[in-house]
């Protein structure tokens, strides 16, 4: 197993990430939300594609998703926090 020193921490990456997502236009930043939808759609065909062949069952997530959505809800804590965006 080769493993590779990262170069930055999750937590820098997305200091990183929300740095540039607040400098784009408009139209930029529904661009970034259509590719998101996109990423999901094809993530949901992955996962079933995964679920027919048996790869992989449902009941594999289960202990998982309340991890998960634990840190989805921490981040949506911190976006209410943010300033509101005026238009």
């Amino acid at each position: 197993m080769i493993l590779v020193k990262r170069k930055y921490t999750a937590r820098q990456i997305k200091n990183k990430f929300q740095r540039s997502m607040r400098s784009l236009s408009q139209d930029e930043l529904l661009d970034v939300i259509g590719y998101s939808y996109m990423r999901i759609a094809e993530l949901e065909m992955l996962f079933q594609v995964l679920i027919d062949r048996k790869v992989i069952d449902k009941k594999d997530f289960e202990p998982l998703i309340p991890i998960f959505e634990k840190k989805a809800l921490d981040q949506f804590k911190t976006l209410d926090k943010r300033k509101k965006l005026d238009l």
